[in-house]
């Protein structure tokens, strides 16, 4: 097999990557943590001495939002750019691992539409996590191709790329655990720079929590308290009520699409699903299933289990997180139904068909999502000079819960929160939103978010925001509410 051969596959997946979850071409707004993150402070000298949690991603969000700023468009490209970078090292993996080049691209489409890691395509503060995820997966990738063609520089390309990762990204440090189970093709010396590379991250991470505890506020590499929460978290993502949510949703989503925007999707899913079959239909599955050996279920099943614990021991679990976990849990089935041929031929095609639906659907939200960040943020830039010579800006959270159909089922907490289940509102995000809004290095004034009912009496507004009651005067207030900001009405995230 020579990875170096070009072929179509790669490119057929980054076309039918941009249809399963970037139809229609646009995401209006970056998500609250980048609004977060373009207001941080970044006078640091050296993100490794004061930020032991994870250097090389502040280092990477300096460079993304030095080029791009708060530009929503070029965001939406580099999240095109990474998520197809993703397919595409997930594509020569599969290659790599079940040695079926018609397979592999089969496999990798199924994994484009699997449900658990659809939240990954939202928006661009993904984009940092997918490619990392790549990274390990290109490590893991030069890895094998050192195993068996024993060249030096396949082996130093998988190091560098591992190292750059750990200080990136911990989802995938104990990658040295999988490569353990090809000890019989490499020198155990070679795979103990590995579990070196490993040790120095982690006892990097151990002097930071122990003696610059300030530098680390964020997330742990051991939470135990919160270890069952992470596990159950896990198992929500995969049978539980979020993988309802997420299908649920999507169907619903779909459905609901502009009939201009269905009518084009349902179209090229139709051409997509029957192309795949005849494709399919020609695949010869006796010899594949037969040659697949019970080593190679065990190392998918390591696969699931060695990318699944970083999370788990940490406390948090969500669905981005399972970028490289669902590589195990995906080939292991997948390469399991292969073993029933024609059923599993009709079963793939089915599932299939179900999955591209349910994630257009969500694509859909996170469409609508991001329009409506963007309309309140184009919002408050419009008003720009008003917002500075405030002195409260408050901003009500309930009149768009109010007046936005963004759920199935009532839910209290959720104050617009998500849409549909696509990430909207966020404190920090608000925040962030205003104060780079505003443009003034010099802005300083007091921002209530508010969920609470409020009175205006008297050009007095009564407010109040967790344990403080506040009676402002009307003249010294900039009100962000629905109707401000759709003065001309709601359109599916857009103003009239």
């Amino acid at each position: 097999m020579n990875l170096y051969k070009l072929n179509t596959y790669p490119i057929i997946l980054i076309f039918l990557n941009i249809i399963f979850h970037f139809v229609p071409f646009e995401r209006k707004s970056l998500a609250p943590d980048d609004y977060s993150l373009l207001t941080y402070n970044r006078n640091s000298e050296n993100y490794f001495l004061d930020f032991f949690e994870r250097p090389i991603q502040l280092y990477y969000f300096d460079l993304q939002y030095w080029l791009i700023g708060d530009s929503a468009f070029f965001g939406f490209l580099i999240l095109i750019l990474t998520s197809s970078i993703l397919i595409v090292t997930v594509y020569y993996l599969f290659l790599l691992l079940i040695n079926e080049n018609k397979l592999s691209f089969v496999f990798s489409i199924f994994y484009l539409v699997f449900y658990s890691k659809l939240a990954i395509y939202n928006n661009l503060i993904n984009a940092h996590i997918i490619l990392v995820s790549s990274f390990y997966i290109m490590s893991l990738i030069f890895f094998i191709k050192y195993s068996d063609d024993k060249k030096v520089f396949l082996l130093l390309i998988s190091l560098f790329l591992y190292f750059i990762s750990i200080f990136f990204y911990e989802i995938g440090i104990f990658l040295p655990l999988i490569l353990t189970f090809f000890y019989k093709k490499v020198p155990l010396k070679t795979l103990s720079i590995y579990f070196i590379l490993m040790f120095i991250y982690l006892l990097y991470r151990l002097v930071g929590s122990l003696y610059f505890p300030n530098t680390t506020p964020n997330h742990t590499i051991i939470d135990l308290e919160n270890i069952f929460s992470s596990l159950a978290s896990l198992t929500n993502i995969y049978i539980g009520r979020s993988a309802i949510r997420v299908i649920i949703y999507g169907l619903y989503q779909y459905i609901n699409l502009p009939v201009s925007i269905l009518i084009v999707l349902s179209s090229l899913n139709f051409l997509i699903v029957y192309y795949i079959y005849v494709y399919l239909k020609k695949i010869k599955l006796n010899n594949f299933s037969k040659n697949l050996s019970t080593n190679k279920y065990l190392l998918f099943l390591l696969i699931f289990i060695i990318f699944s614990i970083p999370n788990l021991l940490g406390g948090n679990f969500g669905e981005r997180h399972t970028i490289l976990s669902s590589l195990g849990i995906l080939l292991l089935i997948l390469c399991f139904m292969t073993k029933f041929k024609e059923l599993f031929k009709n079963l793939f095609i089915i599932c299939f068909l179900f999955l591209i639906i349910v994630s257009q659907g969500n694509s859909w939200s996170q469409t609508v999502a991001t329009r409506i960040n963007s309309s309140v943020y184009n919002f408050l830039k419009f008003n720009q000079e008003d917002l500075k010579n405030k002195n409260y800006i408050i901003f009500d959270k309930l009149s768009f819960k109010e007046n936005i159909k963004h759920e199935l089922i009532y839910n209290e907490k959720n104050v617009m929160n998500t849409y549909f289940g696509a990430q909207v509102f966020e404190d920090w995000g608000l925040n962030g939103m205003i104060n780079l809004a505003a443009n003034d290095n010099e802005f300083n004034k007091n921002i209530i978010l508010t969920d609470k009912v409020y009175e205006i009496k008297d050009n007095y507004i009564m407010i109040q925001d967790s344990n403080t009651k506040y009676s402002i005067n009307l003249n010294k207030v900039f009100l962000v509410n629905f109707d401000n900001v759709y003065k001309n009405g709601f359109y599916n995230g857009n103003i009239r």
